[in-house]
């Protein structure tokens, strides 16, 4: 091997060590955004059991008396209220989450494309520990959707049940009453809406994660692409029986 090739395979391997410490920062941030995932979807199944819980609650309260359903209606709207709020706080952390992990990808594509190292293994288990990330985040929109859904039948079967208990009150044709049925139909339709409008925000996050996923199997396929060239240069009889499809190597 000529000199110059020595001296450039010495300074590649510098460059690598200094690669190699940043890309463990990387990881590192990696790691935390990965327990707040978590974290996160542990407070949305805590959500969800509350927020059954309140339900179960509100039709026990059914009762033919005008001031019960008077008392019910209130109670659904602050319920309505604080699923609102749940469910803005629970997109917004979403997005946060997604921002960063495709901050933190942007970085370790850089980093990566300037690989040369010779410790593959450690690498690919890193890629593979990205795509974990991504995948927590989809199953955390998932979960939030199902809540969506579930909340959405839920107010729909709520609404009927006022409105038929309503029906079968003593004085269900008066003014009064009318008045009730208006507001529970009213309160529907903006449930509905914001439901809707969650909806349309939590497809917008798949649709991210989505096109993570393709840029880390980019990512994979340039990493590849970069080992089997420093196998080559560094006269190796061997590749890794990843890049060359040999399950016997």
């Amino acid at each position: 091997m000529e000199e110059t090739d020595i001296d450039f395979l010495v300074e590649e391997l510098h460059n690598i060590g200094l690669w190699v410490m940043k890309l463990q920062e990387s990881l590192g941030n990696l790691a935390d955004h990965l327990i707040e995932t978590k974290r996160f979807v542990a407070e949305i199944q805590t959500e969800q059991r509350q927020m059954a819980a309140k339900m179960i609650d509100l039709e026990r309260l059914i009762s033919t008396r005008t001031e019960l359903i008077e008392e019910r209606i209130r109670g659904t709207e602050s319920t309505v209220a604080r699923v609102e709020d749940s469910l803005k706080a629970s997109g917004d952390s979403l997005q946060s989450r997604i921002d960063s992990l495709e901050g933190s990808l942007k970085e370790s594509l850089e980093d990566i494309k300037r690989l040369m190292d010779h410790n593959f293994d450690a690498i690919m288990s890193k890629l593979q520990e990205i795509e974990g990330n991504i995948q927590k985040l989809a199953d955390a929109v998932s979960v939030t959707k199902s809540l969506a859904t579930y909340i959405r039948s839920d107010i729909r079967s709520l609404s009927y049940e006022l409105k038929e208990e309503i029906k079968r009150s003593d004085e269900a044709d008066s003014e009064r009453y009318g008045q009730m049925v208006e507001r529970i139909e009213e309160l529907q339709r903006y449930v509905d809406s914001v439901l809707t409008e969650q909806e349309r925000i939590l497809d917008a996050h798949t649709e991210r994660l989505l096109t993570l996923q393709g840029e880390v199997a980019l990512l994979r396929e340039a990493v590849l692409k970069n080992f089997g060239e420093v196998f080559t240069r560094l006269g190796m009889l061997s590749y890794p029986k990843i890049l060359t499809g040999d399950e016997n190597e």
